[in-house]
């Protein structure tokens, strides 16, 4: 009994460990996509906005694989490096229809809207940027 009870305990802290280290980027996702035997995800940019001053820049990730596509939206600096799996804005299937427009040099207004009346629109927002610097506003057109 006490030998179960140390293996229980040891794969809980190995598993731990394991996830600690994969979310914070150590362990990359193509070793998780290696271990399940999944496609990798492939990832492409579809658009990138700049604001007037060019300081910020909204870009627009398209990801998928074999079970689904989503698309990501990612606001940081210029030439800053972001984690488009992590510090995105916003996330929406890829059947929906995107409008992005700078206001000004702090504010993005993100209008989005399916074609197909029927279908609904899935969507995950956030109103800041990661530095909490850009404001973004949401608008779903009908």
């Amino acid at each position: 009994m006490k030998s179960l009870l140390l293996f229980w305990v040891g794969f809980i802290a190995c598993a731990g460990a394991f996830l600690g280290l994969w979310r914070v980027g150590i362990i990359p996702n193509s070793l998780l996509d290696d271990l399940r035997s999944d496609a990798t995800t492939t990832v492409q940019v579809v658009n990138k906005l700049a604001a007037p001053n060019g300081e910020y820049v909204a870009t627009i990730n398209k990801a998928g694989d074999a079970v689904g596509c989503e698309l990501r939206i990612n606001v940081n600096r210029k030439d800053e490096a972001f984690d488009w799996e992590h510090e995105f804005v916003s996330l929406t299937g890829c059947d929906t229809q995107l409008d992005l427009r700078w206001q000004d040099n702090t504010h993005l207004a993100i209008a989005y809207w399916n074609s197909d009346p029927i279908k609904g629109v899935h969507t995950y927002q956030q109103f800041l940027s990661k530095d909490r610097v850009v404001k973004i506003s949401y608008v779903l057109r009908q």
